[in-house]
């Protein structure tokens, strides 16, 4: 059951381009390897002397190799003021398509070897997730034990990140539906799980305990080879890692896939963790929604840069906190023209969306971080404001700037906003997907189409692939599957609204009612017109 995972590397990791050179202990080396390690060394010999620090003293510079998909899109150069517990500069250099992230962490690997554990007040409000590795120059290499590959730890920082996602939770004999959304999963979700380029994470996919068998045979099937990929019987989407850990401990055939035991042991290192900084990441992802390969291992260095950039010195409460990172761009799949009887093709549209302002749904994630112990004490969050949680964000996505008030930031003197998008910009890399169809219980913009949709999506196929692994086949069939059974699926979905933790809105109900009628006048399945959403 070894786990294939995504490390952080360090500057001295071994490229895969360019001529090669052998080094004393056998390790191969290429240019740009050495032109790597020129630069670490420039940088550890700057921080040494700006601090007055002998020659041998570390500087502890932290770097994480990272895959600039475009020129500049990553990049972030930052200068803080800020007291000895708090890394002087953030830097993230790019060479030859390559970048690596470089952190002054000398003050916080200065203080690693403190034993104090978090609360348990603490963990138990902790989401479970595996660890991942953030390796730095002058500590001790990772701990990776081969019988919990899942586990993973420096004692400069601790990572644990999850992803969330539901599927039919409390619908559990819209059979119909069901079958169009367990395409969907197939077809947009999955393949962008799998295709991930930072495999250190959980993935949690809740559904009904009740849920019809012939659904939960291939949904389970689905997962079931995936160590980290976790399928549990639970309506409960509140569940914290104590509980989940009691509950399948007390009632293992709750979770159907995953493997168990690492998660019991993770939780119990993660309760007693020793590390300077514990992050802690959680994400949620729809069933029909999927990520960008590289959007978990991008949201990661956003929340490990913004941990260190709001690590001030002034005096913390101990409850808990989160800061809030998302998705800008995005794309957006609908198979509307379809039902339109515009086309005989099933490939549906897909455009391109830029809102610097909102957040969506999928890639929606808080991060919560602790620092080092204080005077011998209990950790303290870093990220200053009320506390909310998963599910409020999730209702707020769309107006984070009106719901929630801007964060500390370096002292009570200066305030930011306590959400941030990790694509922000208009030229970067859209992130996640969303597909818009008569199986979303929202109904919003589902059955809408613009000429600009149209004309856009023919030349995002080959990204689609690329970047999420989604075949246009498999998108073919999906659209295929849900056609077929558009009158039963929307008369299901109809039945299914207003189920706890799905919409309940009064036009969505009116949009239903008018799609319904249209479906069932129209020999071919077509409708006449767009349905207002």
């Amino acid at each position: 059951m070894v786990q294939q995972q995504q490390q952080w590397k360090t500057s001295s990791s071994v490229s895969t381009s360019g001529p090669t050179t052998t080094t004393k202990d056998g390790r191969k080396m290429t240019t740009l390897d050495k032109l790597w390690k020129f630069v670490v060394m420039a940088l550890q010999f700057t921080a040494n002397s700006s601090t007055g620090s002998s020659s041998d003293q570390t500087a502890g510079n932290h770097s994480a190799e990272a895959r600039g998909r475009r020129k500049g899109v990553w990049s972030r150069t930052t200068t803080t003021t800020t007291s000895s517990k708090n890394p002087r500069w953030i830097l993230l250099l790019c060479l030859a398509g390559t970048c690596k992230f470089f952190f002054d962490m000398t003050a916080i690997t200065s203080s690693s070897t403190t034993t104090t554990s978090i609360t348990t007040a603490q963990v138990e409000s902790l989401p479970f997730a595996t660890t991942t590795t953030i390796a730095t120059a002058g500590v001790s290499s990772s701990n990776s034990n081969s019988d919990e590959p899942a586990y993973r730890s420096s004692q400069a920082m601790d990572i644990m990140q999850v992803v969330r996602t539901r599927f039919m939770q409390r619908q559990p004999n819209l059979v119909h539906l069901g079958q169009s959304r367990l395409e969907l999963f197939k077809t947009f979700c999955l393949p962008t799980m799998l295709i991930q380029t930072l495999q250190d994470f959980a993935w949690l996919v809740y559904t009904d305990p009740d849920l019809d068998p012939s659904l939960l045979g291939e949904l389970r099937a689905l997962l079931q080879a995936h160590p980290n990929f976790y399928l549990i019987l639970s309506n409960d989407n509140q569940l914290t890692l104590p509980d989940l850990v009691q509950k399948a401990t007390q009632n293992p055939s709750m979770v159907l896939t995953g493997n168990l035991e690492y998660l019991t042991r993770s939780y119990q290192r993660h309760a007693t963790s020793q590390a300077s900084v514990v992050l802690y990441i959680e994400t949620g992802l729809d069933a029909d929604d999927g990520l960008q390969r590289d959007a978990l291992s991008e949201i990661q260095k956003h929340a490990v840069a913004e941990t260190f950039l709001w690590n001030s010195p002034t005096q913390r409460s101990d409850s808990y906190h989160w800061f809030i990172l998302c998705v800008g761009n995005h794309y957006e799949w609908k198979n509307v023209d379809v039902f339109l009887g515009r086309t005989t093709d099933f490939r549906g549209l897909i455009a391109e969306h830029h809102n610097p302002e909102r957040c969506v749904t999928p890639g929606l994630t808080m991060v919560n971080s602790l620092t080092a112990p204080h005077g011998g004490g209990d950790r303290l969050p870093i990220f200053e404001h009320a506390p909310f949680s998963y599910n409020e964000i999730v209702v707020n996505h769309w107006r984070l700037n009106e719901k929630y008030p801007n964060c500390r930031n370096h002292g009570a003197t200066q305030f930011e906003p306590c959400w941030k998008q990790i694509n922000e910009h208009a030229q970067q890399q859209a992130a996640a997907i969303r597909a818009r169809t008569i199986t979303s219980t929202g109904m919003k913009d589902v059955l809408t189409a613009t000429a600009e949709e149209q004309v856009k999506s023919n030349g995002l196929w080959h990204t689609l692939k690329e970047e999420f692994g989604i075949r246009v086949g498999a998108v073919k069939m999906a659209s295929r599957q849900i056609f077929a059974n558009r009158v039963e699926t929307v008369t299901e979905l109809m039945k299914g609204r207003c189920q706890k933790g799905h919409s309940c809105l009064d036009k969505t109900e009116a949009s239903l009612q008018e799609l319904l009628q249209q479906l069932k006048q129209a020999g071919d399945g077509s409708i006449s017109k767009t349905v207002s959403t």
